[in-house]
């Protein structure tokens, strides 16, 4: 949708930028994701992160999957354990992003 008006508590940014082509590419790539079995995540043109949502579904308990997806994209090897500085800045994301959701 774009040129509507957006109501505050909707989560995301405005990309009518890209799309008129004003500018080219974002300042950050990457996608949040969310599922209907209760995970969500941050996936990036070169890692995925994973993790369980709150039983209410406001927040973030633990990560489950970190992937380099340019040493293994087929993503065979789970980091979860071993978070490096782009899996702590993305779980930090992750969890602000619930973190910043005004939850009307």
């Amino acid at each position: 949708m774009v040129g509507g008006d957006i109501p505050d508590h909707v989560p995301g940014r405005d990309l009518s930028a890209i799309l008129s082509g004003d500018i080219k590419q974002l300042d950050e790539a990457g996608a949040y994701i969310e599922t209907p079995s209760g995970h969500c995540g941050i996936h990036t043109p070169t890692h995925l992160i994973g993790a369980p949502m709150t039983e209410d579904k406001k927040g973030v308990q633990g990560i489950f999957m970190y992937h380099d997806c340019i040493t293994d994209p087929f993503q065979f090897t789970n980091n979860e354990e071993s978070l490096d500085d782009t899996g702590k800045e993305m779980e930090e994301k992750l969890r602000r992003a619930f973190a910043d959701y005004s939850w009307k």
